[in-house]
């Protein structure tokens, strides 16, 4: 009996060791993952980031020219034909 008792208990505990194991396995698996997922968020921000960037410097550039364009005298950007 006390024999039998044993081996059972060796028998949960050696399926406890496997389990912890597999367990572990699937932590590192899914650690791995979410790393690569955070590096591919980091990447996509970057590059939002720098396509806002041009966008808003495209942007300062043509409000530049229209200020400019401001500044000058009405007839020099409005072309006024004679009338024939």
């Amino acid at each position: 009996m006390q024999e039998r008792v044993e081996k059972e208990r060796q028998k949960i505990t050696s399926k406890v060791k496997e389990l912890h194991q597999f367990l572990e396995g699937q932590e590192r698996l899914l650690l791995d993952r979410l790393a690569k997922l955070d590096q591919e968020i980091m990447k996509r921000q970057e590059e939002n980031i720098n396509r806002l960037l041009e966008e808003i410097s495209s942007i300062g550039e043509q409000i530049c020219e229209l200020e400019e364009k401001c500044q000058q005298p009405a007839c020099e950007f409005l072309q006024v034909r004679p009338q024939v």
